[in-house]
């Protein structure tokens, strides 16, 4: 790992803390809510730009918001876009990430590192909101593997 990164995981949030009102409720930034709440188990999962093909992201807006779920982990499935998460480098920069602060802001039960997706199953710990322990992984993750990708 490159000096002056171990032992960090992307960039701290904004607010280190929420409150507990803060955290607490469903967000949504347009794509499918999550309920963010301290002491809940999440599974989560984040994916390459390229991990969705175009006719896929075209089609999306015609499927029922109660499907999306299953046609978007379908369509990750086909292993679409560049797949830079199969290099073993890349994969462990990863479960770095997913790991650095595992029973610190959250607890980490289950990770799989797939191809072009990363699927997460977390219990987040009181005064860190999912949106930034998500942030941080990704922000953290892409920043070393675009370094090491060149």
């Amino acid at each position: 790992m490159p000096d002056g990164v171990r032992g960090t995981a992307g960039v701290p949030p904004a607010q280190a803390t929420a409150t507990r009102a803060e955290h607490a409720g469903w967000r949504s930034r347009g794509y499918l809510p999550h309920l963010d709440a301290p002491d809940l188990v999440q599974h989560v999962v984040f994916r390459l730009a390229d991990s969705l093909p175009a006719h896929f992201r075209e089609k999306i807006g015609t499927i029922p918001v109660t499907e999306w779920v299953h046609a978007i982990d379908a369509s990750l499935d086909q292993g679409y876009g560049r797949r830079d998460l199969m290099i073993p480098e890349v994969a462990s920069l990863v479960q770095q990430a997913l790991l650095r602060f595992d029973g610190e802001r959250y607890s980490v039960i289950a990770w799989c590192v797939m191809p072009n997706h990363v699927h997460t199953l977390i219990e987040t710990r009181d005064g860190h909101r999912l949106d930034r322990i998500v942030h941080a992984w990704k922000s953290f993750t892409a920043k070393q593997a675009n370094h090491y990708l060149k």
